[in-house]
């Protein structure tokens, strides 16, 4: 494959980055991967894993915490992660351990089900208007 292909592929579907060889992985490349699909971070080899595109991969999608390493783990990231899309919420609040507040370290919870209670009341107050 070449690097053109690869690219495209990544940009269609992240974690085809999974079936690219190393050596033809690049940052950009990478960052492609998680910009489709935040999952793709899973198959990003180490050397290109930043806390820039950690962020990435979680904004794009919040189950990526999973595969952010525990350094770039921050308050600030798991709220993203647990409030990146209202439509996630009602499912978070209901299942403590389930997407994607299951990834969230112990720490962080307390701040996380904050976050989600005021962008609750925030879509309520949106709804009453």
């Amino acid at each position: 494959m070449s690097r053109g292909t690869n690219s495209a592929a990544v940009r269609q579907k992240g974690p085809a980055l999974e079936s690219i060889p190393e050596e033809l992985v690049s940052r950009d490349l990478c960052f492609s991967a998680v910009w489709q699909n935040g999952l793709a971070l899973k198959y990003v080899p180490e050397v290109f894993v930043t806390e820039a595109l950690c962020h990435a991969a979680v904004r794009q999608d919040g189950c990526a915490l999973q595969y952010v390493p525990e350094r770039f783990v921050t308050e600030a990231l798991c709220i993203v992660a647990v409030t990146q899309g209202g439509h996630n919420l009602e499912y978070v609040l209901e299942h403590q351990d389930g997407w994607p507040l299951k990834y969230v370290p112990a720490k962080y919870v307390a701040a996380c089900e904050a976050a989600i209670i005021s962008s609750r009341r925030e879509e309520a107050l949106l709804a009453q208007n």
